[in-house]
């Protein structure tokens, strides 16, 4: 599914994209060469595979994670997308544990697909710059431990949290409860994770109504 979904929308970007693998090696891979990443995206709703008919997860089950953590202290910045799914984050927590987090299922309907997310005033430049981002809801939200500094900055149609941001270190991580195959979310992380870096606070973004050019 990597492959066929997520490989290609990054193409369309026209970025140069370094894939690390779920494995001791593709730790040290990524451990060597984490300080020239602009910032990591994580699908792990594509990383699972059937073992003799069960479904696993090819998410590191032990070893060294220090890397990641490291990554995410030093300025680095890590999207994990469909965040929601509970082997994703029994991952994160080994990482560290502010990076805990709980799943809740939306009730409204079995996928809320009526609904739409919402953000949260002032609007996070995740979610506006430079596109303004709402999608439809998903099934499922977090549930944030008390005492955790994780941030909510989108809600779903119930009022929960959709979308979460955590300042670590230099660097910060986000939880996204969606797939967000999406090249406006991306071109937002992107900017954000850039911004981040270079210590640039974006309070406010709006963009002029579109006008007829000259034809040049």
């Amino acid at each position: 599914v990597t492959e066929r979904l997520v490989i290609p929308m990054l193409g369309q970007l026209g970025w140069d994209v370094s894939r690390y693998e779920c494995t001791p090696e593709g730790m040290k891979n990524f451990a060597e060469s984490s300080a020239s990443l602009d910032f990591v995206l994580v699908p792990p709703l594509f990383n699972w595979q059937k073992v003799d008919g069960k479904e696993e997860w090819l998410l590191p089950k032990d070893g060294d994670y220090s890397c990641i953590k490291r990554y995410v202290e030093n300025g680095g910045m890590i999207v994990v997308t469909e965040a929601q799914y509970k082997p994703c984050q029994e991952f994160f927590a080994k990482v560290d544990g502010a990076f805990s987090v709980i799943t809740g299922q939306c009730t409204s309907s079995p996928w809320v697909m009526l609904g739409h997310t919402s953000n949260l005033e002032p609007v996070h430049p995740l979610r506006s710059f430079p596109n303004n981002i709402v999608e439809r809801d998903n099934w499922a939200h977090f549930e944030i431990p008390a005492g955790s500094k994780w941030k909510p900055i989108a809600v779903c149609s119930e009022g929960k949290p959709s979308t979460i941001v955590q300042d670590f270190g230099k660097g910060c991580i986000v939880f996204v409860a969606m797939r967000h195959n999406r090249l406006d979310a991306l071109e937002n992380y992107y900017a954000y994770a850039l911004a981040h870096r270079y210590g640039v606070t974006i309070t406010k973004f709006k963009m002029p109504p579109l006008t007829a050019g000259d034809g040049t």
